[in-house]
């Protein structure tokens, strides 16, 4: 990320060009450490990498951290060691300065909320849009939920006891520290009945590995409390395997009845070849994320991308053509569209509209032959939609 000059780098032309601006922040979804357990030392590790605030100054004598943009708001991953209900505490340093670095954050006014137990938080992000009854100001509200959203550990598969460690409710990876509670409060307060765009960052997903972790209860009640609020992304990690996919509380795919949600699986940050998910909100109420990756020697753009449009608030809504016609994600399946994508499409009601532009961009960047693979596939989704 050091080695993004504003406005040198652009993002890809399928998500529109134009280019990509420093950063307002960064967040980091869990996993802080490899081993929070015994490896006290790897905490120094983590900071030297990762500031909390924006207000270091190198002096001789001391360094600032190497990312040069702070750390919004990180939270606990399964590698992350202990929990406030382990009696001796042990390899609990990871809460303990996640505890210390929050309140920081909070009283330099980077947070809007921290739970009663440091370790959960919640900030808005403020930007200029051209939504008139807005008078030109939007937010985006935030919230970190840390390992997974619940209050206390409630097991993990459908019994409560099949779990991917063995033992349920044993270990620093299990017990959420009551950050439902937190989650349920802080939208009420912050976000209420306004309808402006909210993001979840949570460790846990929803895949078939993510799953055994937590329990099919606590997954419900997260999904049946967002649906009140305009929810445009969750964002989880655990996996380190970047993708993008649909949630509706308890499955995840495409053409999924009912309302779902967007999920965004974020890579690793540490790792052969680490990545990082770019993401930005236009003023417009267009959305778009891209996975970059990293090597030794560059960097790329790669194959996980998204497009969409979300309402800003509820004065300010998207209509529906719009988002039909815009929404475009892509998980690499075949060269720049997402064939689940387009299986969604055919199920609208604007499908064939939406199908074009599509199909159109496939021609432009792929060629005829391109074209005619999407357009078999969008006639095949069609054609099980009537069965």
């Amino acid at each position: 990320m050091n080695v993004m000059p504003e406005g040198e780098l652009t993002w890809p032309e399928q998500l529109g060009g134009g280019s990509v601006y420093d950063p307002v922040g960064v967040i980091h979804g869990g996993d802080l450490v490899d081993d929070g357990s015994t490896e006290e030392w790897s905490w120094s590790s983590y900071t030297h990498l990762f500031g909390a605030t924006s207000k270091c100054v190198p002096t001789p004598t001391t360094q600032c951290p190497r990312l040069r943009w702070p750390v919004i708001a990180e939270g606990h991953g399964n590698h992350d060691g202990s929990n406030s209900t382990h009696e001796d505490g042990r390899g609990w340093f990871v809460d303990k300065n996640t505890r210390s670095r929050n309140q920081q954050r909070y009283e330099e006014g980077m947070l809007t909320e921290v739970s009663a137990n440091g370790l959960h938080s919640s900030w808005d992000w403020s930007f200029g849009c051209n939504c008139a009854p807005l008078k030109g100001q939007c937010s985006l509200h935030l919230v970190h939920l840390g390992l997974y959203s619940g209050d206390t550990c409630q097991g993990c598969g459908d019994d409560g006891n099949s779990c991917f460690y063995g033992k349920a409710c044993y270990g620093g990876f299990v017990y959420p520290e009551e950050s439902y509670s937190f989650l349920a409060q802080d939208l009420a307060k912050n976000v209420g009945k306004s309808g402006r765009p909210v993001v979840i960052i949570q460790h846990y997903g929803f895949d078939g590995f993510s799953i055994a972790w937590y329990s099919p209860a606590e997954r419900a009640a997260l999904f049946e409390l967002l649906r009140g609020y305009n929810v445009i992304g969750i964002f989880v990690g655990h996996t380190h395997c970047p993708q993008i996919y649909k949630w509706n509380g308890t499955h995840i795919g495409a053409g999924l009845a009912g309302p779902a949600l967007d999920v965004y699986n974020l890579d690793a940050t540490v790792k052969v070849e680490p990545g990082i998910f770019a993401v930005e909100l236009w003023g417009n109420g267009t959305f778009r994320l891209a996975h970059r990756q990293t090597s030794a020697t560059s960097s790329q753009w790669g194959n996980v991308q998204a497009r969409k449009a979300v309402a800003l608030e509820e004065r300010c809504p998207v209509p529906a053509s719009t988002v039909q016609a815009e929404e475009y994600v892509h998980n690499g399946e075949i060269g720049g569209v997402d064939p689940f994508l387009l299986e969604e499409l055919a199920g609208m009601e604007k499908a064939a509209a939406a199908a074009k532009v599509l199909q159109r961009e496939a021609r432009a960047k792929h060629g005829k032959e391109q074209a005619a693979r999407v357009h078999e596939v969008v006639a095949k989704a069609k054609r099980r939609r009537s069965q």
